[in-house]
């Protein structure tokens, strides 16, 4: 059974992801911080991350970290042991500068918010379908 790391602080968006993965079968483990995220990913090692690029950091003045989805990505791919776990990028930000932004930090892929559920399932089955190199 593929492991997905939920990496999402919105109650609400948790309760959907969840409702949505574990009905197709996913074991999954939540993640609500950049640190907690950085710290699933090498001792869970999932098979695929959601990534959701605004989010708290406990190291930022701000609450909430415009950034810290995007930190945690670029960690995770610098890291030997995280950098070859898919980050699927979650975002309401869906601009062409934004986009290249994203997959510039190193997301594998992107998905908007609100959620098309199908696309967003076909985005996951896509990349756990891929090989390692």
């Amino acid at each position: 059974m593929p492991r997905i790391l939920i990496a999402e602080d919105d109650p609400n968006n948790i309760e959907i992801l969840t409702d949505l993965l574990s009905d197709e079968g996913y074991a999954l483990a939540i993640a609500t911080t950049r640190e907690e995220v950085l710290r699933l990913a090498a001792s869970e090692l999932p098979d695929l991350i959601l990534m959701d690029v605004q989010m708290p950091d406990s190291t930022s003045s701000d609450e909430l970290n415009r950034e810290a989805g995007l930190e945690a990505t670029r960690a995770l791919k610098e890291n030997e042991v995280t950098r070859r776990i898919p980050v699927i990028a979650l975002t309401a930000h869906n601009m062409l500068h934004q986009k290249e932004r994203i997959l510039g930090a190193g997301c594998d892929d992107l998905q908007a918010k609100p959620y098309d559920f199908d696309a967003l399932l076909a985005t996951i089955g896509r990349h756990l379908r891929k090989p390692s190199p």
